[in-house]
Order: C-alpha cells, then sequence, then structure tokens
C-alpha cells in the first residue's frame, strides 16, 4: 500500500484517519482529534475523559499515528 504525500493531510488528521487507515470516526472523535492535533499552545491540555463506548484507545492511536506520519509541529524536512 503507498500512502499519500503526509502534506496533503497536514491539517485534516480525520480526513487521514478515514482516507489513509479507513477509520470512520464519529463527530465526537473527530471535534477531538481537530482540536488536540491541531492546537500548539504552551498551556493547552490534552484532556480525554469521556464515557465508556466513546473508542478512547482507536482515537488516541489514529493522533499518534497521524502526528507521526504527518511530523506535525516539527521544523524542517
Amino acid at each position: 500500500m503507498v500512502l499519500p504525500d503526509p502534506k496533503k493531510y497536514k491539517n485534516n488528521p480525520v480526513g487521514f484517519a478515514r482516507d489513509c487507515l479507513g477509520i470512520k470516526l464519529t463527530p465526537k472523535q473527530g471535534k477531538w482529534l481537530r482540536r488536540t492535533c491541531l492546537r500548539r499552545e504552551a498551556n493547552y491540555r490534552n484532556i480525554l475523559v469521556p464515557g465508556n463506548q466513546f473508542g478512547k484507545t482507536v482515537v488516541s492511536a489514529v493522533k499518534l499515528i497521524f502526528l507521526a506520519y504527518t511530523k506535525y509541529g516539527i521544523k524542517g524536512d
């Protein structure tokens, strides 16, 4: 499988999950993923405390894969 250019999904973690990983996220998962992946403020807290059956493990794994694949927040090549 050939993955697309990381720059294509640099600001679209939900599209990355859908197109590259084949995972359809719920609206709340997508909202959390966008907010935590695309915000890089010094005092921003990354807390995930939803109830049962939210998909905490899946959405956290998608976030880690997205950040590693796109190298989001890393300067240079």
